[in-house]
Protein backbone atom coordinates (compact mmCIF):
# COMPACT_ATOMS: atom_id res chain seq x y z
CA UNK A 1 0.00 0.00 0.00
CA UNK A 2 1.46 3.39 -0.93
CA UNK A 3 1.53 6.50 1.27
CA UNK A 4 -1.43 8.09 -0.51
CA UNK A 5 -3.58 4.99 0.07
CA UNK A 6 -2.55 4.86 3.74
CA UNK A 7 -3.78 8.43 4.28
CA UNK A 8 -6.81 7.93 2.04
CA UNK A 9 -5.92 10.80 -0.30
CA UNK A 10 -5.18 11.00 -4.01
CA UNK A 11 -1.79 11.56 -5.57
CA UNK A 12 -2.91 15.12 -6.31
CA UNK A 13 -4.00 15.95 -2.75
CA UNK A 14 -3.07 19.37 -1.38
CA UNK A 15 -0.93 19.80 1.73
CA UNK A 16 -4.07 20.81 3.61
CA UNK A 17 -5.88 17.61 2.58
CA UNK A 18 -2.87 15.53 3.60
CA UNK A 19 -2.62 17.26 6.99
CA UNK A 20 -6.37 16.90 7.61
CA UNK A 21 -6.28 13.19 6.79
CA UNK A 22 -3.21 12.71 8.99
CA UNK A 23 -4.78 14.44 12.01
CA UNK A 24 -7.96 12.37 11.78
CA UNK A 25 -6.18 9.05 11.25
CA UNK A 26 -3.50 9.73 13.89
CA UNK A 27 -6.21 10.37 16.47
CA UNK A 28 -8.20 7.31 15.36
CA UNK A 29 -5.24 4.89 15.46
CA UNK A 30 -2.96 6.26 18.20
CA UNK A 31 -2.37 3.28 20.52
CA UNK A 32 -3.21 5.40 23.56
CA UNK A 33 -6.76 5.87 22.20
CA UNK A 34 -7.20 2.71 20.10
CA UNK A 35 -6.71 -0.62 21.88
CA UNK A 36 -6.95 -2.86 18.81
CA UNK A 37 -3.94 -5.16 18.28
CA UNK A 38 -2.93 -3.50 15.00
CA UNK A 39 -3.31 0.11 16.21
CA UNK A 40 0.42 0.70 16.75
CA UNK A 41 1.37 -0.69 13.34
CA UNK A 42 -1.38 1.30 11.64
CA UNK A 43 -0.39 4.50 13.50
CA UNK A 44 3.25 4.02 12.44
CA UNK A 45 2.21 3.61 8.80
CA UNK A 46 0.11 6.77 9.00
CA UNK A 47 2.92 8.76 10.60
CA UNK A 48 5.49 7.54 8.05
CA UNK A 49 3.18 8.39 5.14
CA UNK A 50 2.56 11.88 6.49
CA UNK A 51 6.24 12.42 7.20
CA UNK A 52 7.07 11.85 3.53
CA UNK A 53 4.03 13.46 1.86
CA UNK A 54 4.04 16.58 4.02
CA UNK A 55 7.50 17.67 2.82
CA UNK A 56 7.50 18.87 -0.81
CA UNK A 57 11.03 17.61 -1.55
CA UNK A 58 10.40 14.21 0.00
CA UNK A 59 7.05 13.96 -1.77
CA UNK A 60 8.57 14.72 -5.19
CA UNK A 61 11.26 12.10 -4.64
CA UNK A 62 8.70 9.58 -3.39
CA UNK A 63 6.49 10.20 -6.42
CA UNK A 64 9.45 9.76 -8.77
CA UNK A 65 10.23 6.41 -7.15
CA UNK A 66 6.70 5.03 -6.70
CA UNK A 67 5.37 6.10 -10.09
CA UNK A 68 8.39 5.29 -12.23
CA UNK A 69 8.24 2.67 -14.94
CA UNK A 70 8.47 -0.98 -13.92
CA UNK A 71 11.83 -1.51 -15.65
CA UNK A 72 13.33 1.42 -13.74
CA UNK A 73 12.24 0.16 -10.31
CA UNK A 74 14.97 -2.47 -10.22
CA UNK A 75 17.68 0.15 -10.56
CA UNK A 76 19.26 1.18 -7.26
CA UNK A 77 19.67 4.93 -7.37
CA UNK A 78 20.65 7.74 -5.05
CA UNK A 79 16.97 8.68 -4.93
CA UNK A 80 16.03 5.30 -3.52
CA UNK A 81 18.83 5.44 -0.95
CA UNK A 82 17.77 8.93 0.14
CA UNK A 83 14.13 7.88 0.37
CA UNK A 84 15.08 4.82 2.41
CA UNK A 85 16.94 7.04 4.88
CA UNK A 86 13.90 9.32 5.23
CA UNK A 87 11.63 6.32 5.65
CA UNK A 88 13.84 4.86 8.41
CA UNK A 89 13.84 8.20 10.25
CA UNK A 90 10.04 8.37 9.97
CA UNK A 91 9.78 4.79 11.33
CA UNK A 92 11.83 5.73 14.38
CA UNK A 93 9.71 8.83 15.01
CA UNK A 94 6.46 6.94 14.52
CA UNK A 95 7.53 4.22 16.96
CA UNK A 96 8.53 6.87 19.48
CA UNK A 97 5.19 8.71 19.23
CA UNK A 98 3.17 5.48 19.23
CA UNK A 99 4.56 4.73 22.69
CA UNK A 100 3.64 8.16 24.09
CA UNK A 101 0.30 9.24 25.46
CA UNK A 102 -1.95 10.73 22.79
CA UNK A 103 -2.00 14.07 24.64
CA UNK A 104 1.81 14.30 24.42
CA UNK A 105 1.79 13.34 20.73
CA UNK A 106 -0.91 15.94 20.09
CA UNK A 107 1.05 18.63 21.92
CA UNK A 108 4.34 17.89 20.12
CA UNK A 109 3.07 17.12 16.61
CA UNK A 110 -0.54 18.08 15.92
CA UNK A 111 -0.54 21.39 17.80
CA UNK A 112 2.75 22.38 16.14
CA UNK A 113 1.09 21.77 12.76
CA UNK A 114 -1.65 24.25 13.70
CA UNK A 115 0.99 26.77 14.79
CA UNK A 116 2.77 26.50 11.44
CA UNK A 117 -0.51 27.01 9.60
CA UNK A 118 -1.27 30.08 11.72
CA UNK A 119 2.24 31.45 11.07
CA UNK A 120 1.75 31.04 7.33
CA UNK A 121 -1.59 32.81 7.50
CA UNK A 122 0.03 35.66 9.43
CA UNK A 123 2.82 35.98 6.84
CA UNK A 124 0.31 36.04 3.98
CA UNK A 125 -1.80 38.64 5.75
CA UNK A 126 1.28 40.81 6.28
CA UNK A 127 2.19 40.52 2.60
CA UNK A 128 -1.31 41.54 1.55
CA UNK A 129 -1.36 44.52 3.92
CA UNK A 130 2.10 45.62 2.81
CA UNK A 131 1.07 45.39 -0.85
CA UNK A 132 -2.11 47.39 -0.25
CA UNK A 133 -0.15 50.08 1.59
CA UNK A 134 2.36 50.28 -1.28
CA UNK A 135 -0.46 50.65 -3.78
CA UNK A 136 -2.04 53.44 -1.73
CA UNK A 137 1.29 55.27 -1.43
CA UNK A 138 1.96 54.87 -5.16
CA UNK A 139 -1.53 56.20 -5.98
CA UNK A 140 -1.02 59.16 -3.64
CA UNK A 141 2.35 59.97 -5.23
CA UNK A 142 0.85 59.77 -8.70
CA UNK A 143 -1.97 62.06 -7.61
CA UNK A 144 0.47 64.62 -6.16
CA UNK A 145 2.58 64.43 -9.31
CA UNK A 146 -0.49 64.98 -11.46
CA UNK A 147 -1.50 68.02 -9.38
CA UNK A 148 1.99 69.51 -9.65
CA UNK A 149 1.96 69.05 -13.43
CA UNK A 150 -1.44 70.71 -13.71
CA UNK A 151 -0.31 73.64 -11.61
CA UNK A 152 2.78 74.21 -13.72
Amino acid sequence: MNHYDILGVTRYATQKEIATAFRALAKKYHPDLNKSPDAKERFCQIYEAYSILNDDNKRKLYDSIIFRKAEDIKKETEDTKTYTQWQEAAKKESTYYSEKKYSEFKKKVLDVMKGVAMSLAYIILNLVITTVIRIIIAAALLGVGYLILRMA
